[in-house]
């Protein structure tokens, strides 16, 4: 057969086909190769090549001299195929080369490195490689990382011979990569093993969300994600939507709750005018998106994927009312007041009553405080709360009711001690002649016969303050410490009286009751007078007759004690003075 034409001569030259060779070569750092046909003796005319699985290739078009020019003997034709990315260690490749001769020859492949038998994400940015050793002499591996679908990020680390393992760093966060071991071997047709992709950082999304509003609280559960350390379920307000509680209802709220693992399920509770501080609850009538997401220490934290909206429930008739205070009067009362509810706090309904909820050890109970036509929800109310049990600490809070009979949320509880007793005065006005010497004073205690709960004694002072009467002249002054013990009811007290024989005019004293600061007790009738009368005898009937130019014989009829003092005034000339008898 005619191998090629010598311009030279301008004859065909026929050169003998001796030989051929197949060879594979590797695509560096790729796990692709070409089949390499090589002829010697004389040039191919035709040049294909077959291989497993019906693979074929007529590369004839592909033959390029190599080595020394054309017309020369014994020159030798190279011819490569087209790229192949697939082969198993082992398949065979045969080069058919057809001239003045034809001959055949075969080539097997050779992988490199076994698959890899592990990825494994130890850290945030990195990843860790495992690979089974491999027998084709290896120099070194060469480990390559590619940036699945983008730009930048890819590598190549090259590893000792001696070492299966190794960790790539610094990888992007929520990437695909694309990642294969390369055996760089003393051998040159040995190619990469087959690459593995791995999704760094993103652990599963939590799948079958299911949120639920309760009568009071909102459930969330979810399926489980493998290699989750914990949960995050996050609420997220949809602003624009009616609050309750709030007048502006575009005022945003979140709430996010952690959940460890393996629980899959999580309440939160629903509650009134809930501040955007806080974390751990719901607005009520209140519109959220709720998103889970898985959480690894090693992993990070799942892609988010689809909300959840929820309408939380309507839990109340409106927020607790305002200004809530409450006071003891007795031991069997406390009167409680508050402010009324605003327009833009009411929901469901308007209100029609409100509810005082009152609690002793353990008891709860309830009044009711309806109101009438024509009063005003935004108002308030009092109530006074009756039938008490003294020295008591009673809870209180106050809720409003709507007419469709939804309770609001009850205030603050404040707690209040009903007194031990009411103390006072037995009478606050005494008269008294000065001869009697002596008037009795009272102080009732009332309250402290009821059942006789108390088992506390208690202290009241009893002092008196000067008038007209003066001590000591007209009385002895008071200031006493009286211990009511427990379950009594009344205390005395003697004050003396100065009993002269001075004819005068009424005087008085007053009286005055305080408590001890550790007494919890109420004071009324707090303070008093004591009017002395003076019972002294007085002249029946009195006479004067002038004796000479300067003087006045004065004279008098009854029993008067002496001595006896007599006042007298000169008007002409002016002079005023008195005279002992």
């Amino acid at each position: 057969m005619i191998n090629d034409i010598n311009p030279v001569l301008g004859l065909y030259v026929l050169y003998p086909i001796t030989g051929v060779t197949a060879a594979i070569e590797v695509e560096a750092g790729t796990s692709t190769f070409r089949v390499r046909c090589t002829s010697t003796g004389g040039r191919a005319l035709n040049m294909a090549v077959s291989g497993p699985n019906g693979y074929k290739s007529d590369i004839s078009t592909n033959i390029q001299p190599v080595g020394t020019p054309w017309f020369l003997s014994n020159d030798i034709y190279t011819a490569r195929t087209e790229v192949i990315s697939s082969g198993r260690d082992g398949d065979v490749f045969q080069c058919n080369a057809t001239g003045l001769t034809s001959t055949t020859a075969n080539v097997a492949v050779r992988a490199g490195a076994r698959p890899i038998t592990s990825l494994e994400q130890t850290a945030l940015t990195t990843v860790r490689v495992t690979w089974s050793p491999t027998p084709e002499l290896p120099v070194s591996y060469r480990v390559h990382y590619l940036l699945a679908g983008g730009t930048g990020g890819n590598g190549t680390k090259t590893v000792a011979a001696d070492t299966t393992s190794t960790e790539i760093t610094g990888l992007t966060n929520r990437e695909t990569y694309i990642i294969s071991v390369e055996v760089v071997s003393s051998l040159p047709d040995v190619i990469p093993a087959v690459a593995e992709e791995i999704i760094t950082l993103a652990p599963d999304t939590p799948e079958r969300v299911v949120v639920t509003a309760e009568s009071a609280s909102v459930r969330v559960s979810w399926d489980a994600v493998e290699d989750a350390d914990r949960y995050t379920v996050t609420f997220s307000q949809v602003r624009g939507y009616y609050q309750q509680g709030l007048c502006n209802p575009t005022n945003s709220h979140t709430a996010t709750l952690t959940v460890s693992a393996p629980s899959t399920t999580v309440s939160i509770a629903v509650g009134g005018d809930v501040g955007s501080t806080v974390t751990d609850m719901l607005r009520a009538y209140t519109t959220y998106e709720v998103t889970v997401n898985a959480v690894s220490d090693v992993r990070g934290t799942s892609r988010p994927r689809e909300t959840r909206r929820v309408l939380t429930p309507q839990t109340s008739a409106g927020e607790a009312p305002g200004d809530v205070r409450a006071e003891a009067e007795s031991p069997t009362e406390i009167s409680v007041q508050w402010s009324g509810l605003s327009n833009c706090r009411l929901v469901n309904g308007p209100i029609t009553q409100y509810r005082v909820q009152f609690t002793a050890n353990g008891r709860a109970e309830t009044v009711d405080q309806v109101l009438g036509d024509g009063e005003d929800w935004m108002s308030g109310g009092r109530v006074t709360l009756t039938g008490l049990t003294s020295l008591t600490n009673y809870s209180i809070s106050v809720a409003a009711v709507n007419e469709n009979g939804d309770v609001g949320l009850y205030s603050d509880p404040l707690t209040v001690l009903t007194l031990q007793a009411i103390v006072g005065l037995a009478e606050t006005s005494y008269t008294i002649g000065e001869s009697d010497e002596v008037v009795e004073v009272c102080i009732n205690a009332v309250g402290t016969t009821s059942s006789c709960p108390s088992t506390e004694s208690f202290h009241v002072t009893l002092s008196t303050s000067d008038q007209t009467a003066e001590s000591p002249a007209d009385y002895v002054a008071v200031d006493q410490v009286l211990t009511f013990a427990a379950c009594e009811s009344q205390r005395c007290v003697n004050v003396s009286l100065a009993n002269d024989l001075v004819s005068e005019p009424e005087e008085t004293f007053s009286l005055s009751l305080t408590r001890s600061t550790r007494s919890h007790i109420s004071i009324t009738s707090a303070t008093g007078v004591v009017v002395i009368t003076d019972d002294d005898e007085r002249p029946a009937e009195v006479s004067f007759l002038p004796v000479n130019a300067t003087g006045v014989r004065i004279s008098w009829s009854g029993s008067v004690h002496l001595p006896t003092s007599i006042h007298y005034t000169v008007s002409s000339p002016p002079m005023a003075s008195s005279l002992a008898n």
